[in-house]
């Protein structure tokens, strides 16, 4: 919900790591795309979500992702 965009197309889509980072902190996520830069900026979402409670490290990645979205339907995938 806390990240979700109106879509043209009707419905919600999801922001971009660059997108999110700037809601979040209030900066530029600059050099993105840059395997390292992503990974501390996701790794810095994650902790933010997590401290703000807007995701649950504990819900299993099914409970959190609706199943039109779901790569896979495996049940067993968690978030760590």
């Amino acid at each position: 919900e806390f990240a979700k965009i109106p879509s043209n197309k009707g419905g919600y889509r999801y922001p971009s790591l660059s997108v999110l980072y700037r809601k979040l902190f209030s900066e530029t996520l600059s050099d993105a795309h840059d395997a390292a830069i992503d990974t501390q900026a996701t790794a810095r979402i994650f902790l933010e979500l997590k401290n703000l409670g807007i995701i649950d490290p504990e819900k299993k990645i099914t409970e959190i992702i609706p199943k039109e979205k779901k790569k896979s339907d495996s049940s067993e995938l968690s978030l760590f």
